[in-house]
This record gives C-alpha cells, sequence and structure tokens, in this order.
C-alpha cells in the first residue's frame, strides 16, 4: 500500500520527457521551406502581405490531451493579412505557450496550418474560412 503514491507519480511522469527543450523553435532552413511552400500557394501567395507565426506543433498526451513536449516534425504556421487590423508582416519564430493559442484571435483575414516535415506534406485551413465579415 505504500508503495501506491510511488506507483501513481511514476505513472504521471511516464509521459514527460525532461530531456526536450518545451521553449525550443524550428530552424530557419525549415521556416524558410515552409515559407517557399506559402508563397507558392495560391490562398497566400507573396508573404510581404501577411504576418507570419511559426511554432512546432505539440505531441499528444498518453493520459492527458496535450502534453508539453514539442512535435519537432510539425510547423504549424498561423498567418495573418497585413492591413485587417494594425497587424504588421514579418516572421515570427516562437516556442508553443502553455495555452496553444496563437497571440491574438480577433477576426481578421488569417489562415492556420502546418507543415509535417518529414513527408513534405502542407494541411491548410480554406482559403475563405477565417476571414472578415
Amino acid at each position: 500500500m505504500r508503495l501506491l503514491p510511488f506507483a501513481v507519480a511514476v505513472l504521471f511522469c511516464a509521459g514527460c520527457d525532461p530531456s526536450v527543450d518545451d521553449t525550443v523553435t524550428p530552424a530557419a532552413r525549415d521556416i524558410e521551406r515552409l515559407e517557399r511552400m506559402l508563397a507558392a500557394h495560391p490562398c497566400v501567395g507573396p508573404l510581404d502581405r501577411w504576418e507570419r507565426n511559426y511554432r512546432f506543433s505539440r505531441r499528444s498526451g498518453l493520459l492527458f490531451g496535450h502534453s508539453l513536449n514539442p512535435e519537432m516534425d510539425v510547423i504549424e504556421f498561423h498567418l495573418r493579412r497585413a492591413g485587417t487590423v494594425v497587424v504588421l508582416p514579418g516572421r515570427y519564430v516562437m516556442a508553443p505557450p502553455p495555452n496553444g493559442d496563437w497571440p491574438d484571435s480577433r477576426p481578421i483575414e488569417a489562415l492556420d496550418g502546418k507543415l509535417t516535415l518529414s513527408s513534405g506534406k502542407l494541411a491548410m485551413t480554406p482559403c475563405a474560412s477565417k476571414r472578415a465579415v
């Protein structure tokens, strides 16, 4: 019976990987690869029209919905059309925040998606799904 609290603690920590840096950001070469794909996409076009935010995705947790460990094979992006609100074009590379949200969620023209580095697969929200009305 005395081992029960210890066993529970071990179970909770089983999904934790202390060697993983949860503040890590995507490499510049991977962002450049993604930006070439985005610039060629008909929904995006010239990148100088967009504020571009990038971060690693988070791994799905075994016991909980999300872990704090980054999924270093998947880069998430959040693009906001410059000029629709006070949004400046530029590149912003960040670590995934604990709450998992992007810096701003006001209704503006925006696109979200992800690039799986190992497969080169680009997934994106439909072009008109988050446009301001």
